[in-house]
C-alpha cells in the first residue's frame, strides 16, 4: 500500500516537473539594461521555451529551458548537449569571420547549482562570448551572453591571466 502511494505521489510530480521546461513566466521588458527582443515557446513542446535580451551594438543574452524529449537528463546527455553548445559556438564564430584567442573553462566559478558547465571565449576584435548549461534531472538550461567591449581591456586581462599562470606553473 505504502508503495502505491508513493507511485501515486511520484507519477504525478513528474510529469508536473515536465511541463516546467515548456514554460515560463513572461519576462521583464528590461532586465540589467538590456531590452527584452524574443520571448517564444517552441511549437514542439520537447525544444521548451527561450528569451532573448539585447543592449543596441553591446551585448546579447539568451536562456533556454527543454528537455528535447528525454524523461530524465542525466550526465551523459548533459555533456552532448554542453559539447553541441561548444561547437554551435564555434560554427557561428565561423560563419561571422571571428577569430577566437582563446577558450575558458569557467565552471570552477559555480554560477548556480543548475548550470554546471560554464566556458568563456574571447575573440581578437574584443567579443566576449559566455555559455552555461546545467540540469536539474527534468530541464536542460542553457544561458549564453555576448559582448562587445568597448576597448581591449578584456583581452588585456586575458593576456595578464595566460602570464601570471605560466609564472604560478614554471
Amino acid at each position: 500500500m505504502k508503495k502505491l502511494l508513493l507511485v501515486l505521489f511520484v507519477i504525478p510530480n513528474f510529469l508536473l516537473a515536465k511541463e516546467q521546461c515548456e514554460d515560463m513566466k513572461q519576462p521583464p521588458q528590461e532586465f540589467k539594461g538590456m531590452e527584452l527582443i524574443t520571448f517564444k515557446k517552441y511549437d514542439d513542446p520537447k525544444m521548451g521555451v527561450g528569451v532573448t535580451y539585447w543592449k543596441k551594438s553591446i551585448s546579447t543574452l539568451s536562456g533556454y529551458k527543454f528537455d528535447y524529449g528525454y524523461e530524465v537528463i542525466d550526465e551523459k546527455i548533459l555533456i552532448t548537449f554542453k559539447d553541441a553548445a561548444i561547437n554551435e559556438v564555434k560554427v557561428m564564430d565561423e560563419r561571422q569571420g571571428i577569430n577566437r584567442k582563446g577558450e575558458y573553462n569557467i565552471s570552477r566559478e559555480n554560477i548556480s547549482p543548475i548550470l554546471k558547465y560554464s566556458y568563456a571565449f574571447v575573440s581578437d576584435k574584443g567579443l566576449v562570448d559566455f555559455l552555461s548549461i546545467g540540469t536539474d534531472g527534468s530541464c536542460i538550461y542553457k544561458v549564453r551572453y555576448s559582448e562587445r567591449s568597448q576597448s581591449d581591456s578584456i583581452q588585456k586581462f586575458v593576456d595578464l591571466a595566460r602570464a601570471i599562470e605560466g609564472k604560478m606553473k614554471d
